[in-house]
């Protein structure tokens, strides 16, 4: 950047530097630990009959857990027909599943026409030879309901996201709801938001586990706006502020994952015996959000990954 002004954000002081290094990884990349949101069969297929657009905006290029009655399972498990009641003809009103893997088509043949299921995966909307829903099978469970609206996000066999949130806001433009837990474990500055959750009760371990949610203000921290479409040269500014003795390599940064139609950009590293990992997500030329997670045990993962979803959203 020609000029660049960028305010003191956090000085980590909490942990113990002693400096080793260990093989580089990823653990807030929802890419490889999607979170899926709950749909309901009919009105999926009631919407893309009635309203294409609509039905494209909700559902096209989606990850979702979708319920449904198992019309018709074909292709030695590949293929599963997936229809919202035994009223409903497989062929005319129904989702098609299709799974790849071979552990998941083994799963498939676990169960029999007539059982209720949640099938998790990627749905796609084809409009040729005429309008369908297509989905590209992560996963299926038995389901006791006969559809799902809620709640809202789950993630992969895990716990559906339904505990008590609280808003917190960074920005006029972002807010995020939090797990109402974490307000035990919270410091709030005007720079950050510091979550303690190694403290959290159902940590497993007593070892540091911390999350600094921040917000950079183009208007507020550059010192000319035409530099606010730099993004990975303030992201790269951020991190040397917090780090300032980040040797920063070449090829490290940025790692980019286009998620849920939004661009993160990722930077891993060693902080003292412990892992790093810094998430970016730009508003536009308004400013970037990060997240800092500093950790060696990530107990507490899924929760941050439920707040990079809803930054998606």
């Amino acid at each position: 950047m020609r000029k660049r002004r960028i305010a003191g954000f956090l000085i980590l002081a909490v942990l113990l530097l002693t400096g080793f290094a260990f093989a580089s990884t990823v653990t807030l990349d929802p890419e490889k630990n999607r979170i899926f949101q709950d749909a309901s069969i009919s009105e999926m297929l009631d919407t893309l009959s009635t309203n294409e657009p609509l039905a494209k905006e909700q559902y096209d290029n989606q990850y979702l857990a979708i319920v449904g009655q198992i019309g018709e399972i074909s292709g030695n498990g590949k293929t599963v027909t997936l229809i919202s009641s035994a009223n409903e003809t497989s062929g005319k009103r129904s989702i098609r599943c299709t799974f790849q893997e071979e552990s998941l088509r083994a799963q498939v043949l676990t169960f029999s026409t007539g059982d209720t299921v949640r099938v998790y995966g990627l749905t796609v909307i084809s409009v040729l030879p005429s309008k369908s829903y297509s989905v590209i099978g992560r996963g299926i469970e038995k389901s006791t309901a006969a559809s799902s609206a809620s709640p809202r996000f789950r993630f992969l066999y895990g716990q559906p996201d339904t505990e008590p949130k609280e808003e917190r806001s960074f920005d006029k433009d972002i807010s995020l709801m939090i797990p109402r837990r974490w307000v035990a474990v919270e410091t709030v500055t005007k720079e950050y938001h510091l979550y303690r959750l190694n403290e959290l009760s159902d940590s497993k371990k007593a070892e540091p586990e911390q999350l600094y949610l921040l917000y950079f203000d183009n208007e507020k921290y550059l010192a000319t706006m035409d530099d606010r479409f730099r993004t990975t040269e303030i992201e790269r500014a951020i991190i040397k502020n917090i780090l300032p003795k980040e040797k920063i390599g070449f090829g490290r940064f940025p790692k980019q994952r286009d998620v849920y139609g939004k661009t993160f950009q990722y930077y891993d590293t060693a902080y003292g015996n412990y892992h790093a990992e810094f998430a970016f997500a730009p508003n536009g030329e308004k400013g970037i959000f990060c997240m800092l997670y500093i950790y060696e045990t990530s107990d507490h993962v899924d929760d941050i990954l439920m707040l990079m979803r809803q930054l998606a959203t």
